[in-house]
């Protein structure tokens, strides 16, 4: 282009100008889907079951903070204890904040069947624990008791919410394998009572982020994992999933194995999460109930679909 000369306009220049106020012409004449928008009493109750998420990670990280002071001062707690979070270890760190520094009488705090490791607790309690440590460990008790109390106090504001939802739908979603109490109360608080919104089970898995994303370039599709979606029940379903799969003698049990012998362990996961979250809208629909089958109904459904595909392949092998 010679010096001084104006740049062109770029070709199809006014059809870009016009495209400008076509999202909002295609809103006005309702050509784009409404965003799910809930009620103000379903939000209360999305930010009470989210916070006490929050405070149960609060008093985790508070936890795990205590047992590095511990171990800081040569004390493995945690190498006899299973879980910080027991009554055990809760009690012989409190002990040890107050100043308590004989060591049988730290042991002699273990309940249930930690007795039977009374010397390998004594073994663990060989250390020197200055007045900084017992002041922080008080501090931090002090902190898991106040994020406790909270918790309490949300939980008796989310039996609330959960009061006016129908009691045989709560009692549905137990049934499946997987859900509790609290995830019972996250789902209903997530998706509430009434589906409506989503028009088919997998609208509703796209939306929780359990739906495989769409990447392609040049008309080459490449992986793109999950998309995005609502991160609260997306990690929710996980933990069902996880805890699905624990289930001894399960139909969940059994697809996680089948699924491993041809995918990653977390990628099984996340399908399973998509099956259970699919499950989930039926229930809260109402157009079905939840039966658990187990693993020899699932070996037999698969072992039928084997036959029917080596049917479909050689037809002329039956004749």
């Amino acid at each position: 282009m010679r010096a001084g000369c104006a740049r062109p306009h770029p070709p199809f220049g006014h059809l870009l100008q016009k495209e400008k106020g076509s999202g909002k012409d295609l809103l006005v004449n309702g050509l784009v889907r409404n965003s799910f928008i809930v009620s103000e009493q379903q939000r209360a109750f999305r930010d009470l079951c989210r916070m006490r998420i929050k405070y149960t990670q609060h008093i985790t990280q508070a936890q795990n903070r205590i047992l590095k002071n511990l171990e800081r001062r040569n004390i493995k707690l945690r190498s006899v204890v299973s879980s910080m979070d027991t009554k055990s270890a809760h009690e012989i760190v409190k002990a040890i904040a107050a100043g308590e520094t004989d060591i049988e009488k730290l042991a002699a705090l273990s309940k249930g069947k930690l007795k039977k490791k009374n010397a390998q607790m004594r073994k663990a309690l060989q250390g020197v624990i200055t007045t900084h440590d017992r002041m922080m460990l008080m501090s931090l008790l002090n902190d898991i008791a106040h994020f406790r109390s909270q918790i309490e106090v949300i939980e008796k504001q989310i039996s609330t919410h959960t009061e006016k939802v129908n009691q045989n739908l709560i009692a549905n979603l137990h049934e499946v394998k997987g859900i509790g109490r609290q995830s019972t109360e996250i789902i209903l608080a997530e998706v509430g009572n009434n589906v409506d919104a989503f028009a088919t089970p997998d609208k509703l898995a796209a939306w929780v982020g359990l739906a495989p994303g769409n990447k392609e370039s040049a008309g080459r599709k490449f992986y793109s994992g999950t998309r995005d979606g609502n991160v609260h029940l997306r990690t929710t379903m996980l933990q069902v999933a996880w805890a699905a799969i624990r289930t001894r003698n399960s139909y969940w049990r059994a697809l996680y194995y089948h699924l491993t012998r041809r995918m990653a362990q977390k990628k099984a996961i996340v399908v399973i999460a998509r099956k259970l979250i699919r499950l989930i809208y039926k229930i809260i629909k109402g157009t079905r109930t939840y039966t658990e089958y187990g693993a020899d109904y699932f070996y037999q459904r698969l072992n039928e679909r084997l036959a029917n595909k080596k049917l479909q392949r050689n037809p002329a092998s039956t004749a």
